[in-house]
């Protein structure tokens, strides 16, 4: 028997792709996807590379693979799967809002959301993929996805806005 955490501080892009580990954090999702994490992987030339690598983190971190969930649920797609930095990046994207909100009187709101959207759309596989593969090679596990990271990442966007909008009226 295999201590996971030192496989997963030996394992390729390649072999973290059709891991079991992998394999059961996708569950039947995992044939739609598999797929299209190799295709990031040997497009950014990264298969053979260690998961701990952190040039090849970086590469996927950048990798652009379009996204209907990405454009459609966004930051909250990305929650769900426990992304490296979900928090930030909602914390980004709310303080954006709020000064759109309180110094601009909401009329950048529709710039913001459609720019956000593309920008979940184009981005999130690759980011998926290169929190899941760092978490990897950190714990030797994966996190599961959590509808209550989801319902903490819609608190913590609207909640602020809410506030904002009834205070400023």
């Amino acid at each position: 028997m295999t201590d996971t955490t030192t496989k997963s501080t030996h394992m390729t892009y390649g072999e973290f792709i059709n891991s079991p580990e992998i394999k059961n954090y996708f569950g039947r999702r995992y044939v739609n996807w598999a797929p299209e994490l190799e295709a990031i992987a040997t497009k950014k030339s990264i298969l053979d590379d260690d998961i701990s690598d952190q040039t090849a983190f970086a590469k996927v971190f950048q990798s652009i693979k379009f996204s209907w969930l990405g454009l459609l649920f966004g930051l909250f797609w990305y929650a769900y799967h426990n992304g490296k930095g979900w928090q930030a990046f909602l914390a980004v994207v709310v303080a954006i809002n709020l000064i759109d909100i309180v110094f601009l009187e909401g009329a950048y709101g529709g710039y913001i959301a459609v720019s956000t959207a593309a920008y979940c759309a184009l981005f999130m596989k690759g980011w998926i993929f290169a929190s899941k593969s760092n978490e990897m090679s950190k714990n030797g596990q994966l996190t599961l996805g959590s509808w209550g990271r989801v319902f903490l990442a819609i608190a913590l966007f609207f909640v602020p806005l809410c506030l904002a909008i009834i205070f400023l009226t």
